[in-house]
Parts: C-alpha cells; sequence; structure tokens
C-alpha cells in the first residue's frame, strides 16, 4: 500500500509542480515550446535536484534539528536564481 502511494505521490509533484517549472524554464531559456517537444526525464530529474534540495532543507531543520540559514524564502530564491541561471547556461545552443 505504502508503494502505491508513493507512485501516486511521485506522479503528482511532476505533473503538478516539476513539469510546470520545466516549461517555465524553456520559456525563459527561449527553448522550444513543451507543445512541440515532450519535456525529456533529464529536465524532470534536474529540477527534481532543486525540489530534493529545499525539501531536505525542511528534513534538516525539523526532523534533524539542524543548523539551517533562518530565512527560508532567501534559500529559495538563491535555488531559484541558480536554477534559472544554470539551466540558462547548459541549455546554450541546443534546439
Amino acid at each position: 500500500m505504502g508503494e502505491q502511494l508513493n507512485r501516486r505521490y511521485i506522479k503528482l509533484v511532476e505533473k503538478k509542480i516539476l513539469t510546470p517549472i520545466c516549461a517555465e524554464l524553456r520559456d525563459y531559456c527561449g527553448l522550444p515550446d513543451v507543445k512541440e517537444n515532450p519535456i525529456s526525464q533529464l529536465e524532470l530529474d534536474h529540477v527534481w535536484v532543486m525540489h530534493g534540495g529545499l525539501f531536505y532543507y525542511a528534513i534538516r531543520k525539523h526532523i534533524y534539528h539542524g543548523r539551517v540559514s533562518k530565512d527560508f524564502s532567501v534559500v529559495v530564491a538563491r535555488a531559484v536564481a541558480a536554477m534559472l541561471e544554470g539551466t540558462r547556461a547548459i541549455s546554450t545552443g541546443q534546439d
């Protein structure tokens, strides 16, 4: 039962959160629209990395009671800025 719940959660996160982020990253970088070229697994994996990092911030803070930056919004802003510019940098020259 737990395995099925996990699969549904992953599909939901990919459909409702990560795929739209991938589409917005493409738009930001001037890459082909998802209607022309579907989101690849590599693109989803790239965005999962950011999602996982932000998620793990909460784990470190609330589960492990570890040291984390006090202002989560700054952490998010930096992660998004890095994602935007990093995606632009690795996308240069792609169709």
